[in-house]
């Protein structure tokens, strides 16, 4: 059902970037700009609740924000979409269509962004995985995306690249 949701603009990427509903679209050099809050974030997060939040977690959230400009501008060069940017059980139920198959619905797009379709699948596995969870039930699920997106629009998407966005 992402996939679906996620084709409807898969391609068009200069039509959406020229509504007046689209959210900001964030950039690389954007990102780095706002280096302090990803910081302060960091730091805050470190201090507040340090029992999920341990010294590790900040080092390695330190590399990531100090390299994300590098990272995010990958992030540009590969295919985007329209996303949700809040995909997560609050915001997704079902019904049933005519013939009585299930069919996503997602509410409350007023975050939604242009950005690879990975992010929300990236942000309701967050929610839903347990959390004993292996890396071949996240590997499952990230080409269980790419492929329905890939039935949805009727194009080829690459595996190392969907791989990549996604991590």
């Amino acid at each position: 059902g992402m996939g679906q949701l996620q084709s409807i603009w898969w391609g068009r990427e200069a039509e959406l970037r020229e509504t007046d509903w689209l959210g900001t679209v964030m950039t690389a050099e954007v990102m780095e700009e706002l280096h302090p809050l990803w910081e302060g974030l960091a730091f805050h997060a470190y201090q507040e609740f340090p029992d999920l939040y341990q010294p590790k977690d900040l080092g390695v959230y330190q590399k990531l924000i100090s390299n994300i400009g590098t990272w995010w501008a990958e992030l540009e060069s590969m295919p985007r979409t329209l996303i949700h940017n809040d995909f997560n059980p609050r915001n997704l139920g079902f019904r049933r269509t005519e013939n009585n198959e299930p069919l996503l619905c997602a509410y409350d797009w007023e975050l939604a962004t242009l950005h690879v379709p990975q992010r929300d699948l990236v942000e309701l596995l967050c929610f839903v995985l347990p959390r004993d969870f292996d890396y071949e039930l996240v590997q499952k699920y990230s080409e269980l995306h790419r492929v329905g997106l890939e039935a949805a629009t009727g194009e080829s998407i690459d595996s190392k690249t969907w791989t990549r966005g996604f991590s």
